[in-house]
């Protein structure tokens, strides 16, 4: 079975410097999009060596904020600098480097031959993955920090990208051609990346500290939870449960189809929670804040 790339970014002395390392020298597994899958479960069935050996490493010039994705041998990553960087697995070598305006924090979203990447210019990018040219791009009014997710609509059968924005929207339009479908909106910045749950809803939580179940199809409000705090980070579905991290140091567990509270964790000593990813358990990933 194909081994997982370990893809590590030092933050240290070269906080510019990409690295990779890699288990048993066997080939590079896909890892399309943030977290593995639309339900952002954050999980994958290859199997994992115990040898850790540092194949290359690769300078992109500024910070790296943005998480690594990667299909048929070719890494994708977006830096603090506007580029998004697409890196030869095997030699570490660039292929091509695409510009935007600002910097890009969000993960980059593989589908179609197509590389699907939000900037903080407050842009949707769709680039093509082998030429690195602009296909379409669509614009939000505000900055887009999390990534981009893919899901076909139940009713009308389209192809579409849900995307959320600090313009407090989350937009889907078309994946072909970037065209508005609808867009939903909160009372906040949306900062996380928003979930397909049973390919009928998107699940997202807000910087106005709550926690949305919208339409896939129509983009209209299904129900809507209050929790204590504003929710930065993305929600993580496993068998009809939403669980989500917020700037309270609380972890809360809801139902999805009723919107009950399953329960609510909370721990006074742990930073702010504003990443979570759970199937069997919960993991605590990186920190950010909601603006004021």
């Amino acid at each position: 079975m194909k081994a997982l790339a370990q893809l590590i970014i030092r933050k240290a002395a070269k906080p510019y410097v990409f690295l990779i390392f890699f288990f048993c020298q066997q080939l590079f597994a896909d890892w399309p999009r943030h977290r593995g899958d639309a339900a952002l479960n954050g999980r994958t069935n290859a199997e994992l060596g115990t040898k850790l050996d540092l194949l290359w490493s690769y300078e992109t010039g500024e910070f790296l904020k943005s998480s690594v994705v990667v299909e048929e041998g070719i890494a994708f990553v977006g830096s603090d600098d506007g580029l998004l960087h697409a890196i030869e697995l095997e030699t570490g070598k660039k292929k091509w480097a695409f510009k935007t305006e600002m910097a890009i924090e969000a993960p980059p979203l593989l589908y179609g031959g197509q590389v699907i990447v939000g900037s903080t210019d407050g842009f949707l990018y769709s680039i093509g993955q082998k030429s690195g040219k602009l296909t379409w791009k669509y614009e939000t009014m505000g900055e887009i920090m999390g990534a981009a997710n893919q899901a076909i609509r139940p009713t009308s059968k389209d192809d579409v990208l849900v995307v959320g924005s600090y313009d407090n929207f989350v937009h889907c339009v078309e994946t072909k051609s970037g065209k508005p479908v609808w867009k939903f909106e909160a009372q906040n910045y949306i900062n996380g990346v928003p979930t397909i749950y049973n390919q009928e809803n998107v699940v997202f939580g807000g910087c106005d500290a709550m926690l949305y179940v919208i339409g896939l199809e129509d983009g209209k409000s299904v129900r809507s939870i209050e929790v204590e705090a504003p929710i930065a980070a993305s929600v993580a579905i496993a068998d009809g449960v939403g669980y989500v991290g917020d700037m309270d140091r609380s972890v809360t567990a809801f139902n999805l189809d009723s919107g009950d509270i399953v329960w609510n964790y909370q721990q006074k000593s742990l930073d702010s929670l504003t990443d979570t990813s759970r199937l069997r358990r919960i993991g605590f990933l990186y920190q950010r804040e909601c603006a004021d």
